[in-house]
């Protein structure tokens, strides 16, 4: 924690960032996409909704006021109350 207090952020999306630029792999990604969204089963024991189902409840969303903002997650937390929605 040392380091975030004095400011520094780590590079965390990094490695990532370049695992997706290793040859074939943004057509693998692409394509592992494409068939979780039109293909994937689903089970009663699944613990999460499929990708398909999510991204439709995402859509079905009202759009929010949206605001730059780079200051502290508490200040940006307290206008989120303009988006409150109720899940069923």
């Amino acid at each position: 924690m040392p380091a975030l207090i004095n400011g520094d952020i780590p590079p965390i999306g990094e490695g990532f960032a370049e695992f997706l630029t290793a040859p074939g792999m943004p057509e693998q990604v692409e394509g592992a996409l494409k068939w979780l969204i039109e293909d994937a089963k689903t089970s009663p024991y699944d613990s999460h909704p499929s990708l398909r189902d999510g991204i439709a409840a995402i859509q079905k969303l009202p759009s929010c006021p949206t605001q730059k903002d780079a200051g502290p997650a508490p200040r940006t937390a307290r206008r989120s109350e303009d988006c409150r929605t109720t899940f069923g």
